[in-house]
């Protein structure tokens, strides 16, 4: 499954290639879709739908066998390209060897490849087909993230390459230019990085690898599928540099990957960007869709939304009317859990000052409020979380 530079050894020290590591973190989460997806249909000896093996960990959160099963995909993929980085998972490791799958190794080699090919595209950013792309009159968005996909293990059609590629989108050299004139790159961190990182090949001590095989477990248990997501991210010198949001069940408005109907959003500083698997770049801030603000000669230009850094900026308790048009205004995106008291207070607060919106949409799962704050759709910009 690895290349022959994922894993090196120079003057006693273990070099790994990020690259390689960002390619087994997406693949594998494709692959860990289909157990999460596959699950969820598996009906018990009676016709009525399985519980999922649902139980209760000592920390009162809910666990099932796709969260292990996930986790021992991810896990794997990783330690294939390097056994010597450091790995956090969200389910004990003894816990998944005891619930130990087997029969996904092929495709996961497979589906390795793939996203080799399709990182190294966005890395190089060259016009070339991409590998995840979906096959010629498959369609084209995923519609809904409760539909059946129609990936299955062992597809070999769904986890190969396409020789059909004219429909298939590529790299766009163009779009980046775009992106880079029309999103801000100032000092406070407005818009996304556009500069990629030089130095790929690093000692693996240096690296850490998170994860989250299914986030959303318990909306999982009651089968609310929308906010699950697998989460996995690649810290370097303790700063993050990779990370795959994987949408098991799709995403609306998202191109699915290939055949499996799981879309996955991917990217950071290694890339320079975020990237819809198969699709197109993240994140380009239409002229038409950004907030319209007179300059000194008293025509309109286009302004990027504030960053998260700006909101609290000021002393003064006096409303502030930042904008007339509230659609104009950064949404907050909070759990229903966390909706009252100072979260609430905070949000009102603001929403005084017209600084955000004072509507702010209530999100269970910390993938899809990322996945939120990334795509916009709903000019998400600010995720409240107080820590106590």
């Amino acid at each position: 499954m690895t290349s022959p530079t994922s894993t090196t050894r120079t003057e006693g020290t273990v070099q790994v290639s990020l690259l390689d590591l960002a390619a087994a973190a997406l693949s594998s989460s494709i692959v860990a879709a289909d157990q999460i997806t596959s699950m969820a249909w598996q009906h018990d000896k009676d016709g009525n739908v399985d519980k999922k093996n649902v139980r209760l960990k000592t920390d009162g959160s809910f666990v099932t066998d796709a969260d292990l099963a996930a986790q021992q995909i991810i896990v794997d993929a990783i330690r294939k390209v390097s056994p010597d980085v450091r790995i956090v998972g969200e389910e004990s490791e003894e816990e998944m060897k005891s619930h130990a799958i087997t029969g996904h190794e092929e495709r996961s080699e497979a589906m390795f490849r793939l996203c080799q090919q399709e990182i190294g595209i966005r890395y190089r950013r060259t016009n070339e087909p991409l590998p995840l792309a979906q096959r010629k009159n498959s369609n084209k968005q995923s519609s809904s993230s409760t539909t059946t996909t129609s990936a299955k293990h062992g597809d070999e059609e769904a986890a190969s390459p396409t020789t059909e590629t004219d429909d298939q989108p590529q790299y766009d050299a163009k779009e980046e230019a775009l992106t880079a004139s029309i999103v801000s790159r100032d000092s406070l961190g407005t818009g996304i990085v556009q500069d990629r990182m030089e130095v790929v090949e690093v000692e693996s001590s240096r690296v850490s690898v998170f994860i989250d095989p299914l986030d959303g477990t318990k909306a999982y248990t009651k089968g609310d599928y929308d906010p699950v997501s697998i989460l996995i991210a690649i810290i370097l010198d303790q700063t993050p540099c990779f990370g795959v949001i994987c949408k098991p069940f799709g995403y609306p408005g998202q191109t699915s990957i290939l055949d499996t109907g799981c879309v996955a959003i991917y990217g950071g500083t290694l890339l320079g960007g975020a990237f819809t698997a198969g699709g197109s770049v993240c994140n380009i801030v239409s002229s038409t869709s950004l907030p319209q603000t007179p300059n000194s000669t008293g025509n309109t230009s286009s302004t990027a939304l504030p960053p998260p850094t700006t909101i609290c900026a000021g002393t003064s308790d006096s409303p502030r009317n930042v904008s007339q048009n509230l659609e104009d205004l950064p949404r907050a995106v909070i759990s229903s859990s966390r909706s009252q008291g100072i979260v609430q207070d905070f949000v009102t607060h603001l929403g005084d000052r017209g600084m955000i919106n004072p509507q702010p949409l209530l999100i269970s799962g910390a993938g899809e409020k990322s996945l939120r704050i990334i795509l916009r759709s709903e000019n998400e910009g600010l995720w409240f979380f107080p820590k106590a």
